[in-house]
Order: C-alpha cells, then structure tokens, then sequence
C-alpha cells in the first residue's frame, strides 16, 4: 500500500465512523414525551341548561316557582348544598330558599354547586 494514502484512508474513517453508527441503529432514538390529555372540564350539552338554571337560582335571578316544593325536604337539601359553597362566594343564603323552589330549580341548584365547587 502506498504510504501517502494512509493519511488520506484514516481521514476518511475518521469522517465516515459517526455516520455509520447513526445508520447501524447503535444509537438510542429519542421518545417523544407522552401527550398529557385535557381535563374533562366541558359539561355535557344536555347539562348546559340545567347548569344555567343553577346558576340563575344561586344568584337569586331565576323566575318564582309555580309549584313548590316541601319546606322540610328542601331545607335539608339546601343546608347540604350550603355546606359545600366556600365562605367566599356565600352570598344570601340557601337555605332561606327552602320552600320557594321548584323540584327542578332545587335539582339544578345542586347540580350546579357540585360543578362549580368541586371538593
């Protein structure tokens, strides 16, 4: 072999030898980091309007009840969604309600204190 192509030869493996290593699958592949998925804070569609009328009874802006419901029975469903209403957002209370609403008005008023202040 001729000895001034020995440098050459070296320079050559000496470029060619990473690029091999890549090509031969030696080298580890990186893994994407897993996709961490979205809460589930959407209600469903179906719940929107009861939600709404939830919201509208907290706030004390829902229309008067044609057909109310029991004092006894309603003032110890409102003393329980009560309890769950942070001090914060304790405005009038709820269980000055009990008696004024509607089955349907006390439902969507539970439904909306167990969404909007989860535990």
């Amino acid at each position: 072999m001729n000895i001034r192509l020995l440098p050459c030869l070296v320079a050559f493996l000496a470029l060619c030898s990473p690029l091999a290593a890549l090509a031969s699958g030696s080298a580890p592949a990186r893994r994407m980091p897993p996709k961490k998925a979205a809460p589930a804070t959407a209600a469903p569609a179906a719940s929107d309007a009861r939600y709404a009328l939830g919201q509208q009874v907290f706030s004390g802006t829902a229309p008067a009840a044609s057909q109310p419901g029991s004092l006894n029975s309603q003032k110890t469903r409102l003393e329980k969604a009560a309890a769950a209403v942070p001090d914060a957002k304790k405005g009038k209370s709820l269980v000055a309600m009990a008696g004024k609403l509607s089955a349907s008005q006390l439902d969507a008023l539970e439904y909306f204190v167990t969404v909007r202040f989860p535990k």
